[in-house]
């Protein structure tokens, strides 16, 4: 039991020295502890002044923070608008660009086809204009060619006029020597009636005033005392085939004549002789009247010129004022024209 008195009072003055020790130790620590919060109550007091340093710095610098992100925010505005109008202009002139690249193009392909255009103008006209060029070579080839034969067929006509000229002159000549071959050879030129048929013709004619139709008697006269002389008073100064011309009926007694034309002289002939014998004769005709007056042998039926059909109205007139045959004659116009 004493041992472990012993032993527990060793333990419990061991306690004392350690517990001694300890407040020592603590004490110093204590001190060290006061001395290291002493420190560190000055480093806080600087800490504090410069934190309140840094505060007023940074309150400056958040201030010029501020102002400079207010400055930042009306330069960033700046930009954007600067930008947005950069843009705006590049889209601009991105926009001017294109339209004049297209404008050019479309120029370039206007250009070409006015070109081509142009050149199909050209190339039409050039045809057009070798078209006319053929045109006006045919066309002055063609009045050439009708203008030489125009004037062919004017000299051919100044020739047929000259050769009428000389054929009316030559038929003038004729006629006027004829006039005394006409009288020299009267038996030639007029109806052949003999006495003794004129004497039956004069019994006859005294029995027409008594007829109701004296047409039939004038015929019974025609048939059987003229007609077959007047056939051969045809042959013999017109022949037997038909002609065309200009006549001349000459009174004999009274140098009076009668210029006619006729397509078929020897049908108009007899029918001027049946006229003249009072078979369907016209009124108011101033031959036909002589005819009856004087007899129709007593006149003298010669052919001045054979001419065409389309020359008998141009010669008419030409004998009708060579004879003045409407004046001193039996004509009543001068002619047909």
């Amino acid at each position: 039991m004493l041992t472990i008195g012993v032993i527990l009072i060793i333990v419990s003055i061991l306690l004392i020295i350690y517990s001694l020790y300890s407040l020592r130790h603590i004490k110093q620590k204590n001190e060290y502890v006061l001395e290291y919060n002493r420190q560190l109550d000055n480093q806080t007091k600087e800490l504090q002044k410069e934190y309140q340093k840094a505060v007023e710095n940074i309150s400056k610098i958040k201030d010029e923070m501020l102002i400079a992100d207010e400055d930042y925010r009306d330069i960033k505005k700046e930009v954007s608008v600067a930008t947005k109008e950069l843009i705006d202009t590049r889209n601009h002139l991105n926009d001017i660009q294109n339209n004049i690249s297209k404008t050019i193009d479309n120029q370039k392909e206007m250009s070409q086809k006015a070109f081509e255009n142009y050149c199909q103008v050209l190339e039409k006209q050039y045809d057009e204009y070798e078209e006319e060029y053929d045109m006006y070579k045919d066309a002055l080839e063609t009045a050439y060619s009708n203008r030489q034969l125009e004037l062919l067929r004017e000299m051919n006509e100044v020739q047929e006029e000259l050769n009428q000229i000389k054929a009316t002159r030559d038929a003038t000549r004729q006629a006027i020597t004829r006039e005394k071959e006409i009288e020299q050879k009267l038996s030639f030129y007029c109806l052949q009636i003999s006495e003794a048929d004129l004497k039956d013709i004069a019994v006859l004619e005294t029995v027409a005033p008594k007829l109701s139709k004296p047409r039939i008697l004038y015929m019974l006269i025609w048939q059987t005392f003229f007609r077959t002389p007047m056939t051969n008073l045809c042959n013999n100064i017109i022949g037997a085939k038909t002609k065309s011309g200009i006549y001349k009926i000459t009174n004999i007694k009274t140098k009076e004549c009668y210029i006619g034309q006729a397509v078929d002289l020897a049908s108009r002939w007899k029918d001027h002789a049946k006229f003249g014998l009072r078979i369907d004769t016209p009124a108011g005709n101033q031959l036909y009247k002589a005819m009856i007056e004087f007899g129709i042998w007593n006149f003298s039926w010669e052919v001045l010129e054979e001419v065409p059909p389309a020359q008998l109205n141009e010669k008419e007139v030409y004998y009708i004022d060579l004879y003045d045959s409407k004046n001193f004659g039996y004509n009543q116009t001068k002619g047909n024209k």
